[in-house]
């Protein structure tokens, strides 16, 4: 009964159906390993803001500031990217699933509406099970005294698919803006 499903895979080993059901581990930081992705990368920069900065690079420096951050708490860290690259997106699932990352989180930075009104930020995730992880995060940043962009569920993003570890997508801010 204490035992808490925390993601699950499924699949053929042979002929044999496989279900592998992960259990939650300690939420001490210093037993988690944590995934982090960097929005976009390489010669998919993302949206470009008025000064010519490119979404790619503000979702890199969150993501090293964010690890350096977690590993001073004793997390371990996983990072899709460390650099300026292009990684596909099933490469980028494959990182974190070898790596039997125990949550991951995709930062990226959104674009539209004004350049003058700053519009706020989001998070996103696709199975109902990953909706607290995504409220949480959003409520976080929220204390941080930004507005709020809104919480959305059944978010079809490749990254926020994998079944195996919670995960969300994080839209920090709005490069427009």
């Amino acid at each position: 009964k204490d035992e808490y499903s925390w993601g699950y895979s499924i699949g053929y080993e042979g002929n044999n159906l496989v279900i592998k059901v992960k259990h939650r581990p300690s939420l001490h930081l210093k037993d988690l390993t944590i995934g982090l992705d960097a929005g976009h990368g390489g010669k998919y920069p993302g949206a470009i803001g008025a000064s010519g900065l490119k979404e790619s690079f503000v979702n890199l420096d969150i993501v090293l500031r964010i690890k350096q951050l977690l590993e001073k708490k004793g997390a371990k860290v996983i990072l899709s990217r460390d650099s300026d690259v292009d990684i596909s997106m099933s490469d980028r699932k494959k990182i974190f699933v070898d790596s039997n990352v125990d949550l991951m989180m995709s930062v990226h930075n959104n674009a539209g509406g004004s350049p003058i009104n700053e519009m706020g930020t989001s998070t996103y995730y696709k199975s109902i099970a990953n909706r607290d992880l995504a409220q949480c995060v959003l409520k976080r940043m929220l204390d941080l005294g930004l507005r709020n962009f809104g919480l959305t569920g059944n978010f079809n993003f490749s990254l926020n698919a994998p079944t195996e570890y919670p995960n969300l997508l994080l839209e920090a801010l709005f490069m427009s803006s």
